[in-house]
């Protein structure tokens, strides 16, 4: 995955999980996964070629339900982007105590984070179950998740990625809040468009023409924007801007972004000039604001991935409005993590002040819902009350338009 930006305008597209660029052993399954013994899970496997799977939408996003023997249910945010699933600490140290997961002989394995490698313990499970997903002895990578509580996102116990999926097609359909297995190479509907996959296993990237080149774009939906692109791989109609940032599980990364000169097109539906991401490892991502327009087919068997428009578009991308922060949610309100805009010495936000009163609402409950409120209105400022350290003061916010 990625990323996870912090909110700070534009849709509120949340934090770009940083679980996509974990890259670490492969782990294996066998073809729907081994079934659970119960009568169930294993007739509705036999039911039908479809099986669905225990999900929801939150915020946009797929959360699905695990279990761990009787250690459930788990919250997995799905994330395409991650090649293998990442258990929070605390759940492992639970599964530890019941004696459902034992630690991987041998020194951490070096996983590879934003340009960095820092070591991760591999734990092996007595088993993993999604639905009628039955995976028996799987590896995972354990890992403090508590920093993605900070997007607005429910507490989560993990982030399920690709492993979970080596040896089935993965149907997405975000408009009926919907995944699904297929059974791998199995025929695909006549309509919609069949792109390749390329790169390495568990990291489904498709090419795409973005404003007349050829781009590579990793399908990831932990990354909440609509497309990020590599450096000099695509024109930009203007400068880019300092937008936001990333937040990984223990640092912050400063992302730049500009409108690109140009369209795209997946299957019908055509993004017009989108403001496209610059990634900070030179990644390109095609993330949930474009796949949520579709029904996603991921088949790693076959390499291909299957798209079919759920609307007609076309889709347009207005201007990055912004209070000139980009902020985490805390227990007291917003905590700002970044100053933006094109002189942010001229604000009067510092990083580390919390923002507890937005335009006269309170930020401690809904604060991130606030700041889109007032974002959609046509007013210039606002007035906010923040703390820094024990201080308590009332700003006035200037409204910036930090990308036409």
């Amino acid at each position: 995955m990625d990323r996870s930006r912090f909110p700070q305008g534009r849709s509120l597209r949340g934090l770009t999980l940083a679980a996509s660029t974990w890259l670490a052993a492969a782990s294996s399954s066998d073809a729907f996964g081994r079934l659970h013994g119960d009568d169930q899970v294993a007739s509705a496997t036999a039911a039908s070629a479809t099986v669905d799977l225990p999900a929801s939408l939150v915020d946009g996003r797929f959360l699905l339900q695990a279990w761990n023997g009787t250690n459930g249910p788990l919250r997995l945010l799905l994330d395409t982007g991650a090649n293998r699933t990442i258990l929070d600490s605390r759940a492992v140290a639970r599964m530890s105590a019941a004696g459902m997961a034992q630690p991987k002989p041998g020194a951490p394995i070096p996983v590879a984070f934003l340009g960095r490698t820092v070591p991760r313990r591999m734990f092996r499970l007595d088993s993993l179950r999604v639905g009628a997903r039955f995976l028996e002895a799987p590896e995972v990578v354990e890992s403090d998740l508590r920093a993605l509580s900070r997007t607005g996102l429910p507490e989560l116990d993990g982030i399920a990625g690709m492993d979970l999926f080596d040896d089935v097609r993965l149907v997405l359909d975000f408009r009926a809040g919907r995944v699904s297995m297929e059974p791998a190479g199995s025929p695909l509907p006549e309509e919609g468009s069949r792109l390749a996959l390329e790169g390495a296993p568990r990291r489904p990237s498709v090419r795409i023409q973005v404003a007349g080149r050829p781009v590579a774009l990793l399908l990831d939906t932990g990354y909440t924007g609509t497309i990020a692109v590599p450096p000099s791989s695509v024109p930009f109609s203007g400068p880019l801007a300092r937008v936001n940032v990333s937040a990984a599980a223990d640092r912050l990364v400063e992302n730049l972004a500009g409108r690109v000169d140009g369209d795209f097109t997946l299957h019908q539906l055509t993004f017009q000039r989108p403001i496209a991401d610059l990634h900070p490892n030179g990644e390109g991502m095609l993330g949930l604001d474009a796949l949520r327009r579709f029904v996603v087919r991921i088949d790693p068997v076959a390499r291909n991935a299957h798209f079919i428009a759920r609307e007609s578009g076309p889709v347009t991308t207005s201007g990055i409005r912004s209070l000139g922060f980009a902020f985490s949610a805390v227990k007291e309100g917003l905590r700002v993590e970044s100053v933006l805009g094109r002189d942010p010495g001229e604000s009067p936000l510092r990083r580390g002040d919390v923002i507890v009163s937005l335009a006269g609402q309170p930020a401690v409950t809904n604060g991130t819902a606030r700041v889109a409120e007032v974002l959609g209105t046509a007013v210039d400022s606002v007035d906010v009350v923040l703390l820094r350290g024990r201080a308590t003061r009332t700003e006035r916010l200037r409204i910036q338009t930090l990308l036409e």
